[in-house]
């Protein structure tokens, strides 16, 4: 009945968009990343007990599912009970045979989360286009060390995974030794400026690699790689080598040891720095367009509209999108659109009292009153729509553009269909911006003739400017048309359209 009230009144809300945000490091959980790829992956956390989750007892885990969990039904009252193991003690069972039959539950309960775990691992770790990193950590919140995880070491043992570079190959089975205070249990912060912890400093300064500043203190620049070279950073040099005990360059104020080690952390930032921009500025360098111009997988129609209007300002809007400042005017379109669903007896998208109230935009909204009335007076207020608000998805240029089409009624003059999208802002000045806004007509006569088969030379397609009582014929594009205006329009966002971003 959900699904059927779904279908029958929502009419398929669009999904919020789900692709990977390339600008943007993105934390989530395996669950929430299906679908979708990025170009490096972390899968952290990988530990027996953490992932997979299941209790490790030997080699083989146990669950004891529902037994000992208040929230969670009996596993014979689920739905999906005749895949999920069963508690079958004997008939006439003793204590020891219901003891016995707890335990092959619980081995036969561990088994099968361990199956999940196992499929929500391939999940996690197919979602790397280019680079996987799988990392897990010996000391954690638990008293004892932690036990890498078998899906850990299962790839590695296979050879698929590598440790990394300057890691021992057997860093998986090196375990530090149990009596081993926990990092955790050491951290201090701030650090007590005492001599001790500073040598201490000092000596761990000593093995991380640095680069030597130059005259000006800074590490010198890396120069970036040619596009089709690999790149290569510059690999770090002269590593510090601490002063010996007796020798009397050896600074004895604990101040300068750690103003040393400081000048040396900034000498190796710098070098990271540069060395990452020099990666960064290669790479972009060999991409044939440039990221700033990749063009959209999907976009919507009315996206369409701003990318034929002015493509430079969309990519611009594209590269780092602000939030956009609330418009009456968007806002009294809304409500007049749920209006108009009301008005044809369909059930809206948006209640209108659930959109809230703004300050110029009240219930009593003189403008949408007369909105409202000036629609009444129209000759589309008294026809029966064949569809209302009504959702297309269509591959037009090697981009799938979204449609939601206001209202489609039955075609007048030859005609089988009418598309009719209410506007309730004014005409369109100029020839490049009526002709932007037409390319939104077009896709929706190409998405309604490709979904519903109906030929497109026999459908009609207007705009109604409500307020004035105008309604605007568009021209007729046949599908080539429309196919190559908008490879024209997202031409506009490769190199050439990324260099206008650029100059602004």
């Amino acid at each position: 009945a959900w699904l059927d009230a779904a279908q029958e009144y929502e009419r398929g809300l669009d999904a919020a968009p789900s692709e990977p945000d390339s600008g943007a490091v993105q934390i989530m959980t395996v669950h929430a990343s299906k679908g979708l790829e990025w170009d490096v992956v972390v899968v952290a956390g990988l530990t027996e007990g953490d992932f997979p989750g299941v209790t490790p007892v030997g080699k083989e885990p146990l669950s004891s599912g529902w037994l000992t969990s208040l929230e969670a039904l009996p596993y014979e009252m689920r739905g999906d009970a005749e895949h999920l193991p069963h508690l079958e003690p004997p008939d006439g069972a003793t204590h020891k045979d219901v003891d016995v039959a707890r335990e092959e539950f619980r081995a036969a309960d561990g088994a099968r989360e361990l199956r999940e775990e196992r499929r929500l691992a391939y999940v996690a770790f197919t979602r790397a286009r280019s680079v996987l990193v799988l990392t897990g950590c010996w000391w954690g919140t638990r008293k004892t060390i932690n036990v890498p995880s078998r899906f850990l070491t299962e790839v590695v043992a296979a050879g698929a995974a590598l440790p990394l570079p300057g890691t021992s190959p057997d860093a998986l089975t090196l375990a530090p030794e149990q009596s081993e205070p926990t990092p955790l249990a050491n951290a201090i912060w701030p650090a007590p400026r005492d001599g001790e912890l500073l040598r201490e400093l000092e000596q761990a300064a000593t093995l991380i690699p640095w680069r030597s500043p130059n005259a000006q203190g800074f590490a010198d620049p890396v120069t970036p790689a040619a596009p089709d070279d690999p790149v290569t950073p510059a690999a770090p040099d002269d590593p510090v080598t601490p002063a010996a005990p007796d020798d009397p360059a050896a600074p004895d104020d604990p101040a300068a040891v750690l103003s040393s080690s400081l000048d040396r952390s900034v000498a190796e930032w710098a070098w990271q720095t540069t060395t990452l921009l020099a990666e960064q500025a290669a790479t972009r360098a060999s991409r044939s367009t440039p990221n700033d111009g990749e063009i959209p997988e999907h976009l919507s129609a009315s996206a369409v509209v701003a990318l034929a209007s002015d493509p430079a300002e969309f990519a611009l809007v594209r590269r780092r999108p602000v939030p956009v400042e609330p418009s009456p005017h968007a806002r009294r379109g809304t409500r007049f659109h749920a209006w108009v669903e009301a008005h044809y007896a369909q059930a809206a998208l948006l209640d209108v009292d659930e959109l809230g109230e703004a300050e110029d935009v009240v219930a009593e909204d003189d403008q949408l009153l007369r909105l409202q009335e000036a629609f009444l007076a129209s000759p589309w207020a008294g026809r029966e729509p064949i569809a209302i608000e009504a959702d297309v998805e269509t591959p037009v240029a090697g981009t799938v553009v979204r449609c939601r089409i206001d209202a489609v009624f039955a075609g007048t003059d030859g005609a089988l269909v009418h598309i009719v999208d209410w506007k309730t802002g004014a005409p369109a000045s100029g020839v490049k911006a009526r002709e932007a806004r037409e390319m939104q007509l077009a896709l929706y006569r190409l998405g309604w003739s490709r979904l519903h088969g109906v030929p497109l030379n026999q459908i009609a397609a207007s705009f109604h400017f409500v307020a004035g009582g105008v309604t605007h014929d568009a021209p007729l594009l046949e599908e080539a048309e429309v196919e190559k205006m908008l490879a024209r329009h997202l031409a506009a966002l490769g190199p050439t359209g990324a260099d206008q971003v650029r100059t602004q």
